[in-house]
């Protein structure tokens, strides 16, 4: 039978799969350190919020619509619209 790759060994393709991973948990642990870094610095504050979005959102279910609907015309997830729900309940209760 004829071998499929002959010039790649299972040792040697087994070895560079081994780097590779390597090399990626250890870019993946850079990234989380230099997250941490900036966080304690209070250089990362994460992605802002969408605030006009949020707006339509609370309007949107203010008028009766489901959550779905309410995404659907937003042209957002139902995520969102549940984020955006969730954020305005937490700002009302600190006031």
């Amino acid at each position: 039978m004829k071998e499929r790759f002959p010039h790649y060994g299972w040792t040697e393709t087994r070895g560079k799969v081994t780097v590779a991973r390597k090399d990626y948990d250890d870019r993946r642990r850079r990234q989380s350190e230099g997250t941490e870094k900036a966080k304690d610095k209070g250089a990362y504050r994460g992605r802002p919020v969408n605030e006009a979005l949020h707006q339509r959102i609370r309007e949107l279910r203010e008028k009766g619509f489901s959550i779905r609907k309410t995404a659907e015309l937003a042209g957002c997830g139902v995520s969102t619209v549940q984020r955006a729900l969730m954020n305005a309940t937490e700002h009302k209760s600190l006031q």
